[in-house]
């Protein structure tokens, strides 16, 4: 085991914890699995932005706290590295909070 991090994840919490996206060959992180996990999380993010006129108030402001969940706990399954996935999660992030509370300025 290379860090504490990993010893507490495997050892401590039994290893079932999805914590970041390793490779079963080499141990290392797969970024391609990381793809197919979090594209369609910024597929909905997009699809949200696009809709947004078509949606009522209240379903825009609870589909867009369920993607922001999602997007929280898909970049920190990501690990401390940057990479191109976590800067698209967090720009899609941004725009969907900008959303909200443009939805909050004009529903009040």
């Amino acid at each position: 085991m290379d860090t504490f991090k990993q010893y507490i994840l495997q050892v401590e919490m039994g290893g079932d914890v999805n914590a970041g996206f390793i490779g079963r060959r080499n141990g290392n992180y797969d970024d391609r699995m990381a793809r197919r996990k979090l594209t369609p999380i910024l597929y909905d993010a997009d699809r949200l932005l696009r809709r947004r006129d078509k949606l009522q108030s209240d379903e825009l402001k609870i589909q867009a706290q369920k993607l922001l969940d999602k997007f929280v706990s898909g970049y920190e399954s990501l690990g401390d590295e940057a990479t191109d996935l976590k800067g698209k999660i967090a720009d899609r992030y941004t725009k969907i909070k900008q959303l909200l509370k443009s939805q909050n300025v004009t529903g009040a």
